[in-house]
């Protein structure tokens, strides 16, 4: 495991210095490296999945986008080797440590005195222009500029320019008003861009702004806050893509229902259930208690993660049953053991164990 690491490390240090010098192909690495492309295809994936934006003008080739850099990135290759490997390692561990890594990728990728901000990466050069010259120019010295913008109708605006950014397949100009209103500019709209001779402080929220931003429509200012309750068949859009900035989860769907219910157990012939599942404290330490309350009441035995069970056949076999929950691991592990061994001294014939996990 070791040396696979080492050896991709040494591959994606040898790509990404090659990146850096212009455009590669794969067919001409696979002949450089003696790698396979497939393998070279794999490692080109996880360095734009880390956040390095790339163009693919032809097939097999590929490309920094035009004013990305290591070097104005202030990265060194082995530096940005390490970043896509820690960046696929953090993918697979999710949950919180992916996230952290991702924040801290962002903040390495996007420095304050780069012009450029790529929401999605594997995006299409914008035109090299005396308009965008400026605008990149203009961004990096912090000074205003006057924009000229054809939408619906020709105006001009002078205006604090930010960043240029590629999100959803357009590159837009991001820029603040004397207002302080922000504005986003199709980049192709712009007819021209005019320096004027008055600087601005950097504003440093916009790069957390743009971090949080699901797309190109957001605001500076976000007054709102939205609590959504959506079925269990729209929840998992929620859980799988993120729609809005600082969305989160803040409770699953709870399943609950009345005692009568029970009747549907006994009418089925079950003697015996399990509640070593993730819904059963839905309504928390009370509404456990009211479920095993029921069960009781319908004369149907039930076994938990906090106590097992045993079924008596009419000629008087035991037959113990255990419940598990999430995992066999660590507290729960030693705690099933110790319900096994009760069942076991209980005089149990046999013990069925339900475990509950994904």
């Amino acid at each position: 495991m070791q040396k696979e690491m080492q050896n991709k490390l040494t591959r994606l240090l040898y790509e990404l210095n090659s990146l850096d010098k212009g455009k590669i192909r794969l067919k001409s690495l696979e002949a450089e490296t003696g790698v396979c492309v497939r393998t070279l295809q794999r490692d080109i994936n996880d360095i734009e999945d880390a956040g390095f934006p790339l163009t693919n003008p032809a097939p097999g080739v590929y490309a920094f986008m035009e004013g990305f850099s290591l070097e104005r990135m202030k990265l060194s290759g082995a530096e940005a080797s390490i970043l896509v490997l820690m960046s696929e390692v953090a993918s697979s561990l999710g949950g919180d440590f992916s996230k952290s890594f991702s924040a801290l990728k962002n903040r390495l990728l996007t420095p304050e005195d780069t012009p450029f901000f790529i929401k999605f990466g594997g995006g299409e050069l914008y035109k090299n222009s005396p308009i965008t010259r400026t605008l990149e120019d203009s961004i990096r010295a912090r000074m205003w500029v006057n924009v000229c913008y054809k939408g619906g109708k020709m105006a001009c605006y002078p205006v604090r320019p930010l960043k240029l950014l590629w999100v959803e397949g357009f590159w837009y100009l991001l820029a603040l008003t004397d207002d302080d209103k922000l504005l986003k500019f199709r980049l192709e709209k712009i007819t021209s861009a005019t320096l004027l001779k008055k600087s601005f402080p950097y504003n440093k929220n916009i790069e957390q702004i743009l971090r949080q931003s699901t797309n190109i429509w957001f605001e500076k200012e976000r007054p709102l806050a939205v609590r959504l309750e959506v079925s269990a068949e729209c929840a998992k859009y929620f859980k799988n893509k993120i729609y809005f900035p600082l969305q989160k989860v803040e409770k699953e769907y709870n399943f609950s229902g009345p005692a009568a219910f029970t009747e549907i157990l006994t009418s089925a012939g079950a003697d015996c259930v399990t509640l070593a599942n993730n819904h059963s404290h839905d309504y928390g330490d009370a509404g456990y208690a009211d479920t095993k309350a029921a069960l009781e009441a319908a004369g149907v035995c039930w076994f938990g993660t906090d106590a097992p069970a045993v079924w008596r056949s009419d000629d008087g076999l035991l037959i113990g049953f255990a419940g598990v929950a999430y995992s066999l691991t660590g507290d729960r592990y030693n705690q099933y053991v110790r319900q096994v061994e009760t069942l076991k001294q209980y005089g149990c014939a046999a013990v069925v164990t339900v475990m509950h996990a994904g």
